[in-house]
Protein backbone atom coordinates (compact mmCIF):
# COMPACT_ATOMS: atom_id res chain seq x y z
CA UNK A 1 0.00 0.00 0.00
CA UNK A 2 0.78 3.55 -1.06
CA UNK A 3 1.48 6.00 1.87
CA UNK A 4 -1.04 8.74 1.44
CA UNK A 5 1.02 11.92 2.77
CA UNK A 6 4.65 12.66 1.84
CA UNK A 7 5.84 15.02 4.65
CA UNK A 8 5.22 14.51 8.27
CA UNK A 9 2.47 17.12 9.76
CA UNK A 10 4.18 19.67 11.70
CA UNK A 11 4.36 20.16 15.74
CA UNK A 12 5.05 22.82 17.88
CA UNK A 13 4.17 26.10 18.03
CA UNK A 14 4.32 28.20 14.81
CA UNK A 15 5.70 31.64 15.23
CA UNK A 16 3.75 32.80 11.80
CA UNK A 17 1.22 34.88 12.75
CA UNK A 18 -1.94 33.82 11.02
CA UNK A 19 -3.61 35.37 8.02
CA UNK A 20 -6.75 37.10 9.57
CA UNK A 21 -4.65 38.58 12.76
CA UNK A 22 -2.17 39.87 9.82
CA UNK A 23 -5.08 41.85 8.24
CA UNK A 24 -6.13 43.26 11.59
CA UNK A 25 -2.75 44.14 12.26
CA UNK A 26 -2.50 45.90 9.06
CA UNK A 27 -5.87 47.66 9.02
CA UNK A 28 -4.85 49.06 12.66
CA UNK A 29 -1.31 50.28 11.18
CA UNK A 30 -3.01 51.88 8.43
CA UNK A 31 -5.35 53.81 11.02
CA UNK A 32 -2.29 54.92 13.01
CA UNK A 33 -1.10 56.38 10.04
CA UNK A 34 -4.29 57.80 9.05
CA UNK A 35 -4.08 59.45 12.89
CA UNK A 36 -0.58 60.94 11.80
CA UNK A 37 -1.53 62.38 9.00
CA UNK A 38 -4.38 63.82 11.09
CA UNK A 39 -2.07 65.45 13.73
CA UNK A 40 -0.18 66.81 11.03
CA UNK A 41 -3.09 68.38 8.96
CA UNK A 42 -5.38 69.54 11.92
CA UNK A 43 -2.56 69.75 15.03
CA UNK A 44 -5.05 68.14 17.06
CA UNK A 45 -3.85 65.42 19.93
CA UNK A 46 -4.49 62.20 18.48
CA UNK A 47 -1.87 60.43 21.41
CA UNK A 48 -4.40 58.98 23.84
CA UNK A 49 -6.23 57.46 20.76
CA UNK A 50 -2.61 56.43 19.26
CA UNK A 51 -1.52 54.56 22.63
CA UNK A 52 -4.89 52.80 22.27
CA UNK A 53 -4.18 51.45 18.78
CA UNK A 54 -0.85 50.80 19.83
CA UNK A 55 -2.00 48.60 22.91
CA UNK A 56 -4.08 47.25 20.63
CA UNK A 57 -1.41 46.30 18.01
CA UNK A 58 0.77 44.87 20.57
CA UNK A 59 -2.27 42.54 21.85
CA UNK A 60 -2.44 40.90 18.44
CA UNK A 61 1.44 40.33 18.46
CA UNK A 62 1.26 38.56 21.18
CA UNK A 63 -1.48 36.45 20.08
CA UNK A 64 -4.65 37.98 21.35
CA UNK A 65 -7.79 38.32 19.40
CA UNK A 66 -10.32 41.69 19.44
CA UNK A 67 -13.68 41.27 20.69
CA UNK A 68 -16.98 43.29 19.51
CA UNK A 69 -16.31 46.05 21.91
CA UNK A 70 -12.56 46.51 20.57
CA UNK A 71 -13.75 46.43 16.90
CA UNK A 72 -16.39 49.10 17.33
CA UNK A 73 -14.06 51.17 19.12
CA UNK A 74 -11.72 51.14 16.02
CA UNK A 75 -14.31 52.13 13.99
CA UNK A 76 -15.40 54.76 15.82
CA UNK A 77 -11.96 55.92 15.27
CA UNK A 78 -12.09 54.95 11.48
CA UNK A 79 -15.07 57.43 11.37
CA UNK A 80 -13.37 59.89 13.23
CA UNK A 81 -10.26 60.03 11.48
CA UNK A 82 -10.61 58.99 7.87
CA UNK A 83 -13.32 61.19 7.29
CA UNK A 84 -11.10 64.72 6.75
Amino acid sequence: MKPTKKRPARRGDNPVIDKSSAKVIDKLMKLKYCMNDWYKTYGEDTSADKRWVMGQLSALREGARLDGHQMRAANNLWKKYAGH
